[in-house]
């Protein structure tokens, strides 16, 4: 029988021991969600007085991919920043609940795994030893702020089918953020995104099993980009100066225990992309910029080092359900 999406979820835990499954505790809401099950295979390749190259293939590792989307929930979302930053301090003894994230640079930069739950109504698939690996956050003046993510696992099984318990919080409305360049509120943009990429890499060991021993996530990038009308030159000239202003995007609503934020500052903010200027009859002149973030010690977390960015989040979950 045909099953329809809107009843599928996704649920998501932090792991004790990397890649042992762990019920869901918490679930995000999703328009997508799309699990992977890679498999490396051998190919036998080998002269046998046929014409033929191969003569079968012998399954090797298996692993399992993540990758979801939709509307940013402030109290969810900080599961995924905070494994793909992976530094967090968390504040506050009442709700609002602060957490505060940056680059990790001690011990071995990794953060705690994720196990997920992908409830697709015709069955219930468990990915474990989830890290994080691409983050987008992205909007428009009159839409909500959305995101786009995708994971690694070392593992997918079938799991038993959790109670999803969705967030009450409303998602956030993209018109409330304020951006703020070089320390100056910026009214004319429209459009935006940051992305957080983490290079990564499967580490397929002799291990005794196709489960391969972990995940390695490597260096990160963060880039943005915006959309503004101009009637001036001070956007094209942040490219053109190499000015490196501080960038911050901020996205605050509600008051008192109920107030949520999501905030990226990125404290040096590299224009190292040609701005596209676009002049078209019946509309207003419009740029496009874009930058790369540069690593620099006023985003650096309690784990030191440098960061090229830093991101708060405030809602009533505390930030120790995350990592």
């Amino acid at each position: 029988m045909t099953q329809p999406a809107e009843l599928s979820f996704l649920g998501i835990a932090k792991e004790a021991v990397e890649g042992t499954f762990v019920p869901s505790t918490a679930y995000i809401g999703c328009k997508k969600i799309e699990v992977g099950r890679p498999i490396d295979y051998a190919r036998v390749e080998a002269m046998r007085g046929s014409m033929v190259k191969e003569y079968g293939v012998v399954p090797t590792f298996k692993w399992g991919t993540v990758a979801i989307g939709g509307p940013v929930f402030a109290d969810t979302i900080g599961w995924i920043l905070a494994s793909i930053l992976g530094d967090l301090t968390n504040t506050g003894t009442t709700a609002p609940f602060s957490s505060a994230m940056s680059l990790k640079n001690s011990g071995n930069g990794q953060p705690t795994t994720h196990s997920i739950d992908d409830n697709f109504v015709a069955g219930n698939q468990g990915v474990a030893g989830v890290k994080w690996t691409d983050l987008e956050l992205k909007w428009t003046a009159e839409g909500l702020l959305e995101f786009d993510a995708k994971g690694i696992g070392l593992s997918v099984a079938d799991q038993t089918k959790p109670s999803a318990s969705m967030t009450g919080v409303l998602p956030t409305p993209a018109w409330i953020g304020v951006l703020t360049i070089g320390g100056t509120g910026v009214v004319k943009s429209s459009d935006g995104s940051i992305k957080f990429s983490r290079a990564n890499k499967v580490m397929k060991l002799m291990n005794g099993t196709q489960i391969p021993t972990t995940v390695m996530l490597m260096a990160l990038t963060v880039t943005g980009k915006y959309k503004a009308v101009i009637d001036d030159e001070v956007e094209l000239n942040r490219y053109i100066l190499n000015t490196q202003p501080t960038w911050v995007a901020n996205f605050t609503q509600g008051a008192g225990a109920s107030l949520t934020q999501l905030q990226v500052q990125c404290s040096q903010a590299a224009y190292d992309k040609d701005p596209k200027i676009t002049q078209q009859a019946g509309e207003p002149v419009t740029i496009e910029a874009e930058f790369t973030a540069i690593a620099n010690s006023t985003d650096a977390g309690a784990s030191g080092g440098v960061s090229p960015c830093k991101v708060t989040v405030q809602s009533a979950v505390q930030g120790t359900a995350w990592q």
